[in-house]
């Protein structure tokens, strides 16, 4: 952001601050605790946000629908800069661009639902070598009529689609190009969302185009075409990000390619797919290798819908709602029928989706509601058709939710939400997440569908989701109501014309036992290999909360409770053994076929509590096992576990000694796991066997520093017993260790601690040294310690990175002992080199920005070389 918006710094230095309101609360069924911070406040609230989109220049990027202005938000200080206003009578653009300004009055004309509504950037916003900064907006731009003759009564607007470019130097939105000005527009059902989204790879923009509320309240008499494929209204839309050259204007936004296009005679139509009623929000995702575009719309009275997307498809409306196999509107129709209205009645909703070509039912609907009969029960579809069509019955009563805004979870830090769609609703006040399947085409089965969160008087519009997943924002209708399902239960938003951010915390402690869901599965690692985990961060905020651990599936490994402990972040590798059970060399003790090894930023000060995680099926392969000697794990009950922790590094077996940790709340965790408690004074490497296994026990801690060309070396035992000594080895290389020194052990119960100093180091001229400890029993037995690696000061060169996690640019400072050339190189998890570059150091302080926004989300290593530097640091992409 500083090398792209140095002016942009700037307006937002000199931006008003809101004062913050925070509170901390539940946020569902499923425990998560949440800060809801007020970002913009309702005393400074927008006049009915429409838009939010996290950009990707880590700004949040609203839409003001009445008030016809764009806002970028900061998401960490809530201060707002307005980039465009196109109201009625704003200078804001030149005076020839002044024809894309809103040119009626809204006073009069039927308040049309929406405004200066959907926002999309381009993907390559923040390439530096290529010119699109490009941003679009929708919005209703011109006032039609009142037409009030039955054949197509209504309000008439005409709405546009419109490319800004954003100007880097002054930070605004300018020169205005139109993709389409001739859209039908209405007092309701407008939709206006967009997206971009890719097609076989290349990326396009979509517009949800609504159905003009034909057939309801005001628009009871104006013809419902969303059948209609001459007609753009109840459709989705698509369009070329740039135009294609075509020889037409009229055709150089529409792919060549698109469904409707015809030769006889040559006509190019933006129709992607038909049949929709009011699409509000869009939201798109590629799930194992699949990609889905998805899209929430508005039922009648009941069956709200969630629709993947697809090519020609066909929706429906208003011959078919919801699911065409329930016919629970047979005999009823989608609003106004008959002598009241133009909508036809609904015979079969089954043979109508059997005549229908490419017929497409939705993957979900909200509150299908039963079939009945006109004079029935009031809750059927049939008996709120007869009493709307009759003036007797207001909508607060239909079983819906009214879905605006929709975004996908494609992160995995909160556990069990990886792949969950998020909806909005304008009915109710709450976010709804939404549970995909594996394939993504279908919502997983209770109780994991409809969770809400976050229930309030609000009526949440839209949402959007911070790039590492920890934090969702949310912007509140400033309005009591719109048309269409929430005009008869008009809802005072208690935070009107808010943007609001939910972090997430982790779990309240409630008790000894975990509060995560026993729904969510145990992580099951990858055989063989070190699996990193989710890097999570223990502040302030979160230090008295349970906060979980997660792998890349959004499955659980461990939680921390720091009890006020800062931590910082905290990186965790899982190693999961291909075999069922491990033994110990030397003792034959069995232990677990995982181990867990977390490090944090900072080590505690006093002691922390910690909840690990293992299968039911290694728990029961520990259970059954037997060593080499024929005696038992001594595993029965869960009770007989204990956790052991030293300082090895993540790895396929315990090497050295352990020390056993007291285990508290070995239980059950749902059907297919189990999970264990314990209190600790430091974070290491966590193994799991019986609680009088053979494993020695022993090592604590190893560490070392160099101060003034001397080692120190220094390292903790616990309740030695027969120990003999500490043999100290160094190596040049990591592979060739000699011995220094000979410590005898104390072998005190309790704590113990050792140090030894190396002062031969500062002589050598390697840039890096190695150090272990061989621990020798009285019987003569012996183990090594994992390895301390350390730079002599005389050729040292230290590097550190910032931010870590990073989004998309890291700066990387290196304290150079002295000048020279060096080069460096970026690399995933397999040592494939991503970038590469020299750089010629100066003695001392060196900084470098790197943009990493091109490589996938990962673990990356940044690693230096040159005669008297030599470093790698880990490094996680968001």
């Amino acid at each position: 952001m500083k090398k792209y918006y140095p002016f942009l710094i700037l307006l937002l230095c000199v931006a008003s601050f809101p004062a913050f309101s925070q509170t901390v609360g539940l946020g569902s069924r499923m425990n998560e605790m949440f800060q809801r911070t007020d970002l913009i406040p309702a005393a400074s609230g927008l006049s009915d946000p429409w838009e939010v989109t996290y950009g990707p220049d880590d700004s949040l990027w609203v839409t003001e629908a009445k008030g016809y202005k764009v806002y970028k938000v900061s998401p960490v200080s809530g201060a707002k800069r307005m980039i465009l206003d196109i109201s009625q009578s704003s200078t804001f653009l030149p005076l020839a661009d002044r024809t894309f300004n809103l040119q009626f009055n809204f006073s009069g004309k039927g308040n049309p639902q929406g405004g200066l509504a959907g926002l999309a950037i381009h993907p390559d916003f923040m390439n530096a070598t290529l010119p699109q900064k490009y941003v679009y907006v929708s919005y209703i731009h011109l006032y039609v009529n009142t037409v009030t003759t039955p054949a197509n009564g209504g309000v008439i607007f005409t709405n546009s689609v419109v490319r800004f470019h954003y100007n880097t130097t002054t930070g605004l939105l300018e020169n205005p190009v139109t993709i389409c000005d001739t859209l039908p527009g209405s007092s309701d059902h407008n939709s206006q969302r967009m997206i971009i989204a890719p097609v076989n790879g290349v990326k396009y923009l979509f517009y949800a185009q609504g159905d003009m509320g034909a057939g309801q309240f005001g628009n009871a008499n104006r013809t419902n075409n969303a059948q209609n494929i001459s007609s753009y209204e109840g459709k989705i839309l698509r369009f070329n990000l740039e135009p294609d050259g075509d020889a037409d204007p009229t055709d150089e936004w529409i792919p060549n390619d698109n469904p409707f296009n015809t030769t006889s005679p040559a006509k190019q139509s933006a129709i992607w797919s038909l049949g929709i009623r009011n699409n509000q929000g869009f939201a798109f995702a590629n799930i194992n290798g699949v990609d889905h575009l998805y899209g929430s719309s508005h039922g009648p009275f009941s069956d709200d819908e969630m629709n993947i997307i697809k090519r020609s498809a066909n929706y429906g409306h208003p011959l078919v709602i919801g699911f065409s196999s329930d016919g629970n509107y047979d005999g009823s129709g989608a609003g106004s029928t008959g002598t009241n209205g133009v909508l036809p009645i609904i015979g079969s909703e089954v043979t109508n989706a059997a005549g229908l070509a490419n017929y497409t039912d939705p993957i979900y609907c909200f509150y299908a509601a039963a079939k009945g009969t006109t004079g029935g029960a009031t809750n059927t579809v049939q008996r709120m058709w007869y009493d709307f069509n009759h003036g007797s019955q207001g909508n607060g009563a239909w079983p819906s939710e009214a879905p605006s805004g929709l975004d996908i979870y494609t992160k995995s830090i909160i556990p069990g939400w990886k792949n969950s769609l998020l909806l909005g609703s304008l009915k109710g006040g709450k976010v709804i997440r939404l549970q995909l399947n594996s394939t993504g085409d279908g919502v997983l089965a209770s109780p994991n569908d409809t969770i809400n969160y976050f229930r309030s008087t609000n009526r949440f519009r839209d949402m959007a989701i911070s790039p590492d997943g920890n934090s969702i924002f949310i912007i509140i209708d400033k309005s009591s109501t719109t048309s269409g399902p929430t005009t008869g239960n008009p809802i005072i938003s208690a935070c009107g014309g808010c943007v609001q951010k939910y972090t997430f915390l982790g779990y309240a402690a409630s008790g000894s036992s975990s509060t995560i869901p026993t729904t969510i599965p145990v992580a099951s690692g990858t055989p063989n290999t070190c699996e990193d985990a989710n890097t999570i961060n223990i502040n302030a905020d979160n230090a008295n909360y349970w906060v979980p651990i997660t792998d890349t599936n959004s499955n659980v490994i461990a939680e921390i409770n720091a009890n006020g402990n800062i931590l910082g972040n905290v990186t965790t590798s899982l190693f999961v053994n291909s075999g069922a059970v491990r033994q110990q060399s030397g003792t034959n003790g069995l232990y677990l076929d995982r181990n867990i090894t977390i490090t944090p930023q900072t080590q505690p000060s006093t002691a922390v509590s910690i909840r690990l995680y293992l299968t039911k099926t290694e728990f029961n392969a520990l259970k059954g096992a037997t060593n080499s000697s024929g005696q038992s794990s001594g595993v029965v009950n869960p009770t007989d576990l204990s956790i052991y922790k030293n300082a090895n590094s993540c790895g396929p077996a315990l090497v050295g000694t352990a020390s056993r940790i007291t285990t508290t709340n070995q239980v059950a965790f749902g059907a297919n796991g189990y999970v264990v408690r314990a209190d600790i004074s430091s974070f290491s490497t966590f193994y799991f066997a019986n609680t009088a296994a053979l494993l020695p026990v022993h090592l604590i801690t190893f560490k070392g520093s160099i101060s003034n060309d001397v080692t120190k070396l220094r390292w903790t035992t616990e309740d030695e017993t027969g120990t003999k000594s500490f043999t100290i080895e160094r190596s040049t290389n990591s592979r060739d260790f000699y011995s220094i020194g000979v410590v005898q052990a104390g072998n005190a119960s309790g704590v113990s601690e050792y140090t030894y100093p190396d002062s031969v180091v500062g002589k050598l001229s390697s840039a890096v040294v190695y150090y272990r400890l061989k621990m020798t029993d009285a019987d003569g037995r012996f183990s090594y310690s994992g390895i301390v690696t350390l730079y002599p000061s005389t050729t040292r060169g230290l590097v550190t990175l910032h931010p870590n996690p990073v989004v998309n640019v890291v700066t990387i400072e290196i304290n150079a002992a002295i000048a020279e050339n060096a080069n460096w190189q970026i690399t995933d998890a397999t040592g494939k080199t991503m970038l590469q570059d020299k750089i010629i150091l100066t003695k001392g302080d060196n900084t470098m920005d790197l943009n990493l926004g091109k490589l996938t989300a990962g673990i990356y290593y940044f690693k230096i070389s040159g005669n008297n530097i030599n470093q790698a640091i880990k490094l996680q992409k968001l």
